[in-house]
């Protein structure tokens, strides 16, 4: 089943497939094809948990023999299956990563201060 296929059976039982642009590409070395795709996609299967995303599609396979070794390149789009078509919920208490670094705060102040010449 191809992507727009699954898009339809989705909806129809009331399930929103969402599509994000940003690919994701990983590459093996193994001494067979199949091993060297295998360590491919299960880096490219931890990229895509990482950022939160339940579903792939492949897009692109590439091998290649290098040096007596066979080289694999798999290039994917990271989709996400939900009941609501939001990306993310609206949730009021769910906690932002990143944004209060209090060991830098200093830094990022003296940052801002320096570009004010006068008022």
């Amino acid at each position: 089943m191809n992507a727009y296929e699954l898009y339809r059976s989705l909806r129809k039982m009331g399930w929103y497939f969402l599509f994000f642009v940003p690919k994701i590409e990983a590459s093996a070395f193994a001494f067979t094809s199949y091993a060297a795709l295998r360590k491919a996609v299960r880096k490219v299967l931890r990229r895509v948990e990482l950022r939160g995303f339940n579903a792939l599609e492949i897009i692109a396979i590439r091998k290649r023999n290098w040096l007596g070794m066979k080289h694999v390149h798999v290039t994917v789009h990271p989709h996400h299956v939900r009941r609501n078509p939001y990306a993310h919920d609206l949730d009021p208490h769910r906690r932002m990563k990143g944004i209060w670094d209090f060991k830098r705060i200093h830094q990022a102040v003296n940052r801002q201060s320096k570009h004010v010449k006068a008022i």
